[in-house]
């Protein structure tokens, strides 16, 4: 598909073939599948990530391009299965090449192509999905990927259990359905909903709709808030070997923040110099404790909320924070 896309797009015969043999870092050759091939007299590696570590997210995998493009002589273009406009943007910004075939293109001094339209044109039209979920949409998803494995989900039971009108939960089922990461069925007058594939892919498939759930963050002064889950920094030092920081984290809605705020003296933001007495307060988009087990926030949106830290070390810790979800590396087992 990707040689077809490339001698469509630039209307000469592009060759691919294997890579070079090269000394690229241990876990490389089993993140990304390679091609080679020249354009334009330019020497190109494409590299496509694996479905095991799609989660880690564009941005990610832009980082280890300078790597993979020193270890193999030549510039590396990542490609997507799909990309959202917000990512895309992003990469842009970075001038990170990438191609998602038939879709979009970014090879800077070469060409661009950002059409979305499908390989299939004669294909009948399907609903179309967001850009990026609504957070309730976010919230239904998440639930359905920790809590319900392949269970049915019902509007009633989900509107208690996330504390949603049952119209959210119906919006979020079309939504979901729209993307392809749920399937329904009738069964009298009620359509339930249930994960259209296993969790890891699905989890994979969504995060181009997925978005972190922290709306602001406060330094205040340190202060008891009640069934205030612990978030970012400090409820991925229990889930990793990052050490814990000084200051604590914790998350709430946007309820919470207005009943609270007034109460709570705002410090100006600057985590560099957090000096001791002072915590951090997440305002959330959806309530944190409804996917929340016991005193820290769920794994899947402290994974959403951290997602693009630029630190290392946290990227790092994420990605081993999602080990502990049972379903997460199970294609690789």
């Amino acid at each position: 598909m990707l040689k077809k896309y490339l001698n469509e797009v630039f209307g000469v015969n592009t060759t691919l073939g294997s890579c070079p043999d090269a000394s690229i870092p241990v876990f490389m050759p089993y993140a990304y599948t390679f091609t080679c091939g020249r354009i334009f007299g330019t020497e190109y590696a494409f590299a496509a990530p694996s479905a095991a570590e799609a989660y880690q997210g564009p941005l990610w995998h832009a980082k280890q391009q300078a790597k993979l493009s020193d270890a193999l002589g030549r510039q590396v273009v990542l490609v997507f299965t799909s990309l959202s406009g917000r990512d895309r943007q992003r990469l842009v910004q970075n001038q990170a090449p990438f191609v998602v075939p038939f879709k979009q293109m970014y090879l800077p001094h070469v060409g661009f192509d950002f059409r979305e339209w499908a390989l299939d044109r004669h294909r009948s039209p399907q609903p179309s999905s967001p850009e990026t979920f609504r957070p309730t949409t976010q919230q239904v998803l998440l639930y359905a990927l920790l809590r319900a494995g392949n269970r049915e989900l019902h509007t009633q039971e989900l509107a208690q259990r996330l504390r949603i009108s049952a119209m959210s939960v119906s919006r979020a089922f079309k939504d979901l359905e729209a993307a392809e990461l749920v399937v329904r069925e009738t069964q009298g007058r009620k359509r339930p909903a249930r994960l259209a594939t296993e969790e890891s892919i699905v989890w994979e498939k969504a995060q181009q709709f997925l978005a972190t759930p922290v709306q602001a963050r406060h330094v205040v002064t340190r202060t008891n808030l009640p069934h205030a889950p612990e978030a970012g920094l400090t409820a991925l030092s229990h889930v990793s070997n990052l050490a814990a920081p000084m200051e604590l984290t914790v998350a709430i809605d946007a309820d919470y923040w207005r009943r609270v705020r007034h109460e709570l003296p705002d410090e100006p933001m600057n985590p560099a110099f957090a000096e001791p007495g002072h915590m951090t307060v997440e305002v959330w988009s959806y309530p944190p404790t409804t996917l929340s087990e016991g005193r820290r926030v769920d794994l899947l949106s402290l994974y959403l909320s951290l997602r693009d830290d630029p630190d290392e070390r946290v990227q790092l810790a994420t990605r081993e924070a999602l080990e502990e979800v049972r379903w997460s590396w199970r294609q690789n087992r």
